[in-house]
């Protein structure tokens, strides 16, 4: 982070610090650049514009990638800075030279790593880099941390795993383990003991988890492919761990469920129509419903998503309470920040 500071020639570099509350967890600070001070002039460099996916993606954290690119003027050459802008609305055409007049937001800056000739010309369909982002107004850091060091991860999912509160001799289950973030994290938490079964119904993504276990040297996790709605059979040994799995088995269930992620990253627009926003509960319960089939008496079970609909989070625990009169609610621990629409709460069967 301090050599790409000194790079941008960036002098203010972010605090870094431990969570006071979570030891492992290390806070990076916000990265102040140029663009991020308020007498910055958005005149000052040749502007280039990108779609509207491509500047969420940028918004947390990413460079831009060639495809994102509609618009770069001629005079933005490899190596010189531009002011980055998403078009809002979709109206920027492809190759677009001029300043763009419409609705436009704003991102940070960057240098041009490939130059519009080599954007545009004879169609072409270059990968890689395109511009390389300085500062961004999300102020998101500018760094990479290799995988073999940590993973990037946001607070809430973090919190997850330790509501699990597990130890050396938990047997713990990831329903939707993909891609493996939180997996891995309850795995060190374990001590690198115990038991932890991975679950994902995507071959790809659990090959991902897998790989990831190897490089963070993590020996107690089992990754397989599964449908988690599927995850039950009853009357099998209750040695074997592979599923479908032995109903109350798990001491442990982390259900992260798949959902609408409306609460999951800057985002200038959403297509998701009210069709799929109703689907989402639907496939949560099913998945709710094994998990307490797999939870053994007086075990924890965490529901959690990355959404904020009420259909998704305080309604499906109002049914999930209803539904299963052996569960009990009982308040998060630890709790940190403050309450959204109602408190945040983990699930124990008794």
């Amino acid at each position: 982070m301090f050599q790409t500071a000194n790079t941008y020639g960036i002098t203010s570099i972010p605090e870094v610090g431990v969570h006071t509350t979570l030891p492992d967890c290390v806070i990076v600070g916000d990265w102040n650049g140029p663009s991020c001070n308020d007498n910055f002039n958005l005149n000052c460099y040749p502007e280039v514009i990108v779609d509207v996916l491509c500047a969420c993606a940028v918004l947390r954290g990413a460079n831009i990638f060639a495809p994102g690119i509609l618009g770069m003027p001629h005079d933005a050459n490899e190596g010189s800075i531009v002011g980055v802008y998403a078009d809002l609305k979709g109206k920027c055409r492809r190759g677009y030279t001029q300043v763009f007049t419409e609705e436009k937001l704003f991102l940070g800056t960057g240098y041009v790593r490939m130059d519009r000739h080599t954007l545009f010309d004879n169609n072409a369909s270059p990968r890689g880099i395109a511009v390389e982002m300085i500062d961004r107004i999300s102020k998101i850091p500018n760094f990479t941390l290799p995988s073999e060091f940590g993973i990037l991860q946001n607070l809430p999912s973090m919190l997850c795993s330790y509501m699990l509160d597990v130890n050396e001799n938990t047997v713990v289950l990831d329903m939707c383990a993909a891609p493996g973030n939180k997996t891995t994290h309850i795995a060190a938490l374990m001590g690198n003991k115990g038991t932890l079964i991975a679950i994902d119904k995507t071959r790809d993504k659990v090959e991902r988890i897998k790989d990831l276990c190897d490089t963070l040297g993590l020996a107690n996790v089992s990754a397989y492919v599964w449908d988690s709605t599927q995850a039950v059979s009853f009357g099998k040994d209750e040695t074997e761990n592979l599923p479908p799995l032995t109903a109350e088995y798990f001491d442990r269930i982390l259900l992260d469920a798949p959902c609408s992620a409306l609460g999951n990253r800057p985002q200038l627009m959403n297509n998701i129509t009210v069709k799929q926003l109703q689907s989402y509960p639907i496939l949560q319960k099913k998945l709710f419903r094994n998990a307490v089939k797999l939870l053994k008496v007086g075990g924890i079970l965490v529901y959690s998503t990355c959404t904020i609909t009420i259909e998704e989070n305080e309604n499906l625990v109002c049914w999930a309470l209803d539904k299963f009169p052996e569960l009990k609610l009982c308040k998060q621990t630890p709790m940190l920040g403050s309450p959204g629409f109602a408190q945040v709460y983990s699930v124990i069967l008794v």
